[in-house]
């Protein structure tokens, strides 16, 4: 499904439709990788540009924790039965 984007959003709206902080949607205007315009005191952070940096992001490479790794391998494995060894004395006979 598209997305759509609004024309503009406040730096609170326009953090949360990408998912960061108001302090780091900051850094990014400062830095000039994200388009904003002032309307006396209101900061308004273009939707054009907030939607062409969050398209130009690129796309994660997540791993897994090893012991994450090591859970999916007990689970994916049927666990096999216990060996005992059968003697005399764990029976309860003499």
């Amino acid at each position: 499904m598209p997305v759509t984007w609004k024309n503009g959003y406040t730096v609170h709206e326009a953090a949360a439709e990408i998912g960061i902080g108001r302090t780091k949607l900051l850094e990014l205007v400062a830095d000039g990788k994200i388009e904003a315009r002032k309307a006396g005191k209101v900061t308004i952070i273009i939707g054009e540009s907030l939607a062409a940096f969050f398209g130009s992001l690129p796309r994660a490479q997540i791993t897994l924790p090893a012991y994450q790794k090591e859970k999916q391998a007990r689970e994916a494995k049927p666990a096999e039965p216990a060996k005992r060894e059968l003697t005399l004395a764990s029976l309860g006979l003499p």
